[in-house]
């Protein structure tokens, strides 16, 4: 069975989701592209994105 909590990984996140994000591109075989954050207070803190 699948688990993605297995994946929490915090860097800028909150809760362990840029492990998650950072699991699920990595299974698709994305290796690049444009990421769209909505919701962080300045695009960086408790960001899903790194860049």
């Amino acid at each position: 069975m699948l688990r993605l909590a297995d994946h929490k990984r915090t860097v800028t996140s909150q809760d362990g989701e840029d492990g998650i994000v950072e699991f699920i591109f990595d299974r698709l075989g994305v290796e690049k592209g444009l990421c769209v954050e909505f919701g962080a207070w300045d695009g960086k803190h408790l960001s899903n994105n790194l860049d």
